[in-house]
């Protein structure tokens, strides 16, 4: 995937709403409707609420918010309560492949390393539970990456396997994780929390000469027999 083939993901906060809006009412910015839940919005944004939105003319956005400021009938305390999450027309489709493109140019640009991207899923169909989890795992690699592995590269690869499964690589020439586990080890932990809320499994080793390379393996949702169900992940 090369940049251009991204479209732009905005992150809407308090500072810029009133500039990019909302989708609720888009049409009618001056309506009564718009203006009290500009408001309101404005207010969430106190307690920890976050909008990602694609820029026009795609169409999508998702609205998270910590479980314990939620305004659903949940009991969510110490996690992130995805509110909504709504993509439609030539958008539907391109939500991981662009987040994760998205996360790579943050990633690298913030260590001043580069990044790698390799993202091939077309034959996996992800839920957007799938599509989260994984997308966190990833964050939480890089994000390990820059801040313990003092790594001068790394590559992230997300493919769709021959079987239909999904395998999600994170990997570095670093120092290694065993020297650097000490800091980061709760991070691990609620990686593989991810991992297994998703009926998979997250593996992390040493390389035989430098760096480490995080592999997250799962069976997507609809590929499996029956249904199973979509728990809450426990967030640092």
């Amino acid at each position: 995937m090369t940049k251009n083939d991204a479209p732009e993901m905005i992150d809407v906060g308090v500072e810029n709403i009133d500039r990019t809006g909302f989708f609720c009412f888009m049409s009618k910015k001056k309506s009564e409707g718009y203006q009290r839940k500009l408001a309101w919005l404005k207010d969430r944004f106190a307690e920890g609420m976050r909008i990602k939105m694609l820029a026009l003319p795609e169409r999508g956005f998702i609205e998270y918010i910590p479980g314990e400021h939620a305004w659903r009938a949940v009991h969510a305390d110490g996690y992130l309560l995805v509110h909504c999450l709504w993509v439609v027309g030539k958008s539907r489709g391109k939500g991981l492949a662009t987040a994760l493109h998205s996360t790579v140019t943050e990633f690298s640009e913030r260590g001043a390393i580069p990044i790698a991207l390799e993202a091939h899923l077309a034959g996996c169909t992800l839920t957007a539970n799938e599509e989260i989890h994984t997308l966190q795992i990833v964050r939480e690699a890089l994000s390990n990456v820059l801040n313990h592995a003092h790594a001068r590269q790394a590559e992230v690869r997300v493919i769709c396997t021959s079987d239909g499964s999904v395998s999600a690589t994170v990997t570095d020439d670093g120092i290694g994780v065993r020297q650097a586990a000490g800091a980061h080890h709760y991070g691990l932990t609620i990686m593989e929390e991810r991992a297994k809320h998703m009926g998979g499994r997250l593996s992390i080793e040493n390389l035989p000469a430098l760096g480490t390379r995080v592999t997250l393996h799962f069976m997507p949702s609809s590929r499996r027999d029956g249904s199973i169900p979509i728990h809450p992940v426990q967030l640092t």
